[in-house]
């Protein structure tokens, strides 16, 4: 006897389950593939297919740095005096050049002001300008520019992908009021980012230690070794990092005072990508070790082998010499040089000092009646940070040397 079954029966509601159970099964299949399709490159260089070619095992999509054109497909540095067009400033990332833009939009929000060359606020190139500069610029506010046709000089950097310039002070001239549209059908150029200096461990020189462990020596006099991959110039001071994972890791800090002895007076261009020597007290700085440098004579470059290379003194122009001989030429014209790390104004006269250790140090001083001579009127703030040359008779006052400018041809930035 054939056992008794319940006859099946298929309503409409059950069709319905079945349908959109299937619909969904198909929209996940689709989803997954197309993520999986999402995966491939979309964009390769020039003449790069992204179909991997025979022979070629390419686990996973092409980082989005080796896509961009190498260092040796930007264009050539400007030659000096060569005058950039603002559009063109992506392709000199890096580098400190001269643009030449017409200010559509200048936008003023306190603490800084924004240069715009578009009516529509593209962030393909601006140009930032911090208050500090606010008194030194021509014409005072920089939302004053607006309309106006500039020359700005400064270093074209990135910020959040963003190339741009940032100003501290006033680097800027007014040229008129022609426009400089983008040509027909420009399109602007890839950013390229400054040459990564690749971390390295070199050997040891003279049994100084390494770098990493430098936290261990908290509170005592060291020498160190590493090499600097990453190094920023911060005006009053410049960090040198040992690491491009650099945050709460051993670092090596030249405060201005050094400036003057350093190969061509900028601790970020004479150390980055160099093996240093480095002997000072290690001490903290919102915990992380770092080693404070206020004398060049504690840095030394390790070269190849292993051996220190003496410095290079900075190159100075026949008949110039270093500001911290000329107390051995008072009563006497000279022309000095240095880099202006302290200034000051009184009220009757300003000084210009080439260390943060000034007392009894050579000095320049400038009266009040000279001030209208230079930039801004105000000597003591367009002159700090500078390197210069100065001409004139070395004095002394209580013992102190000094030397008075009172015209502004006396002085030569560098």
């Amino acid at each position: 006897m054939m056992p008794n079954r319940k006859p099946v029966s298929i309503t409409l509601n059950n069709c319905k389950s079945i349908i959109y159970i299937s619909a969904a099964l198909i929209c996940c299949l689709a989803l997954i593939m197309t993520t999986t399709a999402s995966a491939a490159p979309l964009i390769v260089k020039a003449g790069r297919s992204p179909i991997p070619q025979e022979g070629e095992s390419i686990p996973k999509p092409f980082d989005a740095q080796r896509l961009m054109p190498l260092e040796s497909e930007r264009d050539p540095a400007p030659s000096p005096g060569e005058i950039v067009p603002w559009y063109m400033a992506p392709k000199h990332l890096g580098r400190i050049i001269t643009i030449e833009g017409h200010v559509e939009r200048a936008n003023n929000i306190g603490g800084l002001t924004f240069l715009n060359f578009t009516n529509d606020m593209s962030k393909d190139f601006i140009v930032i300008c911090f208050s500090d500069m606010y008194d030194t610029a021509p014409g005072g506010d920089p939302a004053n520019y607006e309309g106006q046709t500039l020359q700005i000089t400064g270093r074209v950097i990135l910020y959040r992908g963003a190339p741009q310039i940032a100003l501290y002070d006033g680097d800027i001239k007014v040229v008129g009021k022609h426009p400089t549209p983008l040509p027909a059908n420009f399109i602007f150029p890839n950013i390229v980012p400054p040459p990564t200096i690749m971390e390295a461990k070199a050997p040891l020189a003279k049994n100084a230690i390494p770098w990493e462990a430098a936290y261990q020596h908290v509170g005592q006099k060291i020498t160190t070794q590493g090499k600097v991959v990453a190094a920023k110039d911060l005006g009053g001071l410049t960090i040198l990092n040992f690491t491009h994972d650099w945050r709460g890791k051993f670092s090596v800090v030249v405060f201005s005072d050094a400036y003057d002895q350093v190969p061509g007076g900028n601790p970020e261009n004479a150390y980055l990508g160099q093996t240093i020597q480095v002997t000072g007290l290690v001490s903290t700085h919102k915990k992380a070790p770092q080693i404070a440098v206020r004398n060049a004579e504690q840095i030394k470059i390790v070269g190849v082998d292993g051996q220190i290379e003496e410095p290079l003194n900075p190159v100075l122009g026949e008949g110039v010499i270093p500001w911290n001989e000329a107390k051995h030429h008072v009563g006497k014209e000279v022309t000095v040089a240095g880099t202006v790390v302290v200034s000051k104004d009184i009220g009757s006269r300003c000084f210009l000092n080439f260390t943060s250790d000034f007392r009894g140090k050579f000095t320049i001083m400038i009266p009040k009646k000279a001030y209208s001579a230079f930039k801004g009127g105000k000597p003591w703030v367009s002159l700090k940070g500078k390197q210069i040359e100065v001409t004139g008779k070395v004095s002394a006052f209580r013992g102190t040397p000094q030397m008075e400018v009172t015209r502004a041809n006396q002085i030569v930035v560098k």
